[in-house]
């Protein structure tokens, strides 16, 4: 019935464990909706793991996010193609670690995601051109990394705070204005 996880700011290394992406309450809403969550039914209180750590109540757990934080431990390795398997998500924190490669094309299957942070991590290449399908983001950092190319184009993503994306030297288009972008338009 695990369908949060809190395991931020730890001493955490390794890789992003794949048992993760097999998580029954995190796949589908099928097997979400076979679960009562109303055995929980006072007030709680959370903080969201983002920079603009807001503390928010719950009246019950069937109305808290589904989530994964894993940020600020020494995490490494790739993030496995299997978390577009998470269809629930709607918080993925990995921000503060060494996690390298690319970003899965696989994680635009997130439809229903609406915090994103893989900030101040190793990742390289492009932002995948299908993370312009996000339509729920309230939240996107990917900051201090070492991406490369055309920012993908999309209400979502150029509506955002050029924040979310500085540190990336080789990063260009809206909503950053940088000298890549302007020889680009030169040419």
């Amino acid at each position: 019935m695990l369908f949060s996880i809190n395991l931020g700011s730890n001493l955490i290394s390794g890789e992003i464990p794949k048992e993760l992406c097999t998580l029954p309450m995190l796949l589908s809403e099928q097997t979400a909706a076979q679960v009562d969550h109303g055995y929980l039914e006072l007030p709680f209180f959370a903080s969201q793991a983002v920079p603009d750590a807001s503390i928010l109540q719950f009246n019950s757990l069937s109305y808290y996010p589904p989530s994964i934080f894993l940020g600020n431990n020494s995490i490494s390795g790739n993030i496995p193609t299997e978390i577009g398997k998470l269809q629930r998500l709607r918080t993925l924190d990995l921000s503060a670690n060494q996690v390298s490669g690319t970003i899965p094309d696989q994680i635009s299957n997130l439809k229903n995601l609406e915090k994103l942070d893989l900030s101040v991590n190793h990742l390289s290449g492009e932002i995948p051109p299908s993370m312009k399908s996000f339509s729920f983001l309230s939240y996107f950092n990917v900051s201090y990394n070492n991406l490369e190319g055309e920012i993908p184009k999309s209400t979502q993503l150029q509506g955002l705070n050029v924040s979310a994306f500085e540190g990336n030297l080789k990063l260009y288009g809206s909503p950053l204005l940088n000298l890549c972008q302007s020889i680009i338009q030169w040419y």
